[in-house]
């Protein structure tokens, strides 16, 4: 295409923990891939902003 100009380039971004999953699976290859095939609830503890 003629003139085109390249995209401008994204700001660098940060990527930090925010937290923990807490879950009774404990191998990804026994997990089932849907909820509905009996996969157990689980939790996410999610740590205080700083």
């Amino acid at each position: 295409m003629k003139g085109a100009q390249p995209a401008p380039k994204p700001p660098p971004m940060e990527v930090r923990p925010m937290g923990i999953v807490r879950s009774a699976l404990k191998r990804r290859d026994e997990a089932p891939r849907q909820g509905r095939e009996g996969a157990p609830l689980l939790g996410i503890k999610r740590d205080r902003e700083e």
